[in-house]
């Protein structure tokens, strides 16, 4: 009987080794059903500094954010107008983006968020990527005006954006759904920029815009009774803790070649600082790159954290060529760790047009959560010195990331920085 069973075992591991075992694989999914799902805007249509506001309507359902997307069409007013996005994309077109939860916590803000997504996507992606799926979004191959053809026209253009690319709350840390708690009853809202902010002219007399056809749909997935009644539980007694990045912005004018800005912004976590020039007369320029850097001129620059300086030492003589300013933005976007993701950003390309001060703050570089605190004692400042001033004055505009934990219960939401 012995052998008998000892022979059977043998047997079935020869067939299992030899993936020679058929059998259905046991159901993992916690979810019964998943489907997108359009919400609507309060209009359909919207004009050049006009906010668009939308409530999602998805019930019991989490949302998977990266996988739901904004879609519009955008129509040129004037004469015979074409323009493009130069060294932005379609998130040009929106200067600030606000969440707001349905009990009325201020989940998200961003101001500047066109100047922001012009920035970050370049560096963080591939030209691969621009070239293939970014043309969704509007983005010419080379971001720059005069290289890149009109895509905007009085007949219209429309564009798909995913979400999270619009804000950092739709892509959360850990890659959760955004639960129920949160989603239903969501409030987003969009400025639009200025027309001559957004759009780079390139024939006729570009004389605004209007946005038509505007939704978002939302991937949804329903879970099962089982799993919602736990996060039901849980919400309910200690709250489900969603964790994302967030971003506050401080802009000034710079009328020398010395600079000096500080960021009053009191978090628990800072993870990185992003700072970039642009001439001041373009931002309100049709026919110019409103969202251009300035040609690197800068020669030193340092950022301090209190008593931490992000280098020890001040970067100097770095204006010529701006190799360490380039490398250094290269490890804050992980290019050096990972050495197959690389960007879209030459060395030839920082020096004219794409060229950012940046600096991380994470004290590991193996998480994502290792930021330094920063309060009222303990500021962040950032100095730095241009090689030159003789083109009027710029506007430099700071972006501090840092991370952000939105704790919902069943009826209501907090939010800790």
């Amino acid at each position: 009987m012995t052998s008998m069973t000892q022979g059977n075992d043998r047997s079935k591991g020869d067939l299992l080794v030899n993936n020679l075992i058929y059998r259905q694989p046991q159901q993992l999914s916690l979810a019964v059903n998943r489907t997108l799902k359009r919400q609507q805007f309060q209009r359909s249509s919207y004009e050049a500094g006009e906010t668009a506001i939308i409530n999602w309507n998805t019930g019991s359902d989490s949302v998977n954010a990266p996988n739901s997307y904004l879609v519009f069409t955008v129509k040129l007013t004037g004469t015979d107008p074409t323009a493009n996005f130069g060294v932005g994309s379609a998130i040009n077109l929106f200067d600030r983006i606000t969440i707001t939860s349905k009990s009325g916590t201020d989940l998200d803000r961003i101001d500047k968020l066109n100047l922001l997504s012009a920035k970050q996507l370049r560096h963080r992606n591939s030209q691969d990527w621009i070239d293939h799926y970014a043309t969704a979004i509007g983005m010419g191959s080379t971001g720059k005006a005069s290289s890149d053809p009109a895509i905007l026209n009085a007949t219209g253009t429309k564009f798909v954006i995913p979400l999270n690319l619009l804000s950092g709350f739709f892509n959360p840390t850990g890659g959760h759904l955004i639960p129920p708690q949160i989603a239903a009853g969501l409030e987003i809202s969009l400025r639009f920029a200025d027309f001559r902010t957004a759009l780079v002219q390139k024939t006729g007399t570009v004389e605004g815009y209007r946005i038509s056809g505007i939704s978002m749909m939302t991937d949804c997935v329903t879970l099962s009774d089982d799993t919602q009644k736990s996060l039901n539980f849980e919400s309910a007694q200690s709250g489900l803790e969603f964790t994302y990045p967030r971003y506050h912005t401080a802009t000034s004018v710079v009328s020398s070649t010395a600079i000096n800005v500080q960021v009053a912004k009191s978090v628990a976590q800072a993870s990185t600082l992003t700072a970039t020039l642009v001439r001041q007369s373009d931002i309100l320029k049709v026919e110019a790159d409103s969202l251009r850097s300035v040609p690197w001129l800068i020669t030193s620059w340092s950022a301090r954290l209190g008593n931490l300086y992000f280098p020890n030492e001040a970067l100097t003589d770095d204006a010529t060529d701006g190799l360490e300013s380039y490398f250094i933005t290269q490890t804050v976007n992980d290019k050096a760790k990972y050495s197959h993701a690389e960007n879209a950003v030459s060395i030839a390309d920082f020096k004219d047009g794409f060229g950012v001060i940046m600096a991380s703050f994470e004290r590991d570089q193996s998480l994502n959560l290792s930021g330094c605190p920063v309060n009222n004692s303990r500021q962040i400042e950032l100095s730095a010195t241009l090689d030159s001033f003789t083109d009027g004055n710029r506007e430099i505009t700071v972006f501090l990331e840092y991370s952000c934990v939105a704790k919902c219960y069943i009826d209501n939401c907090s939010v800790s920085v």
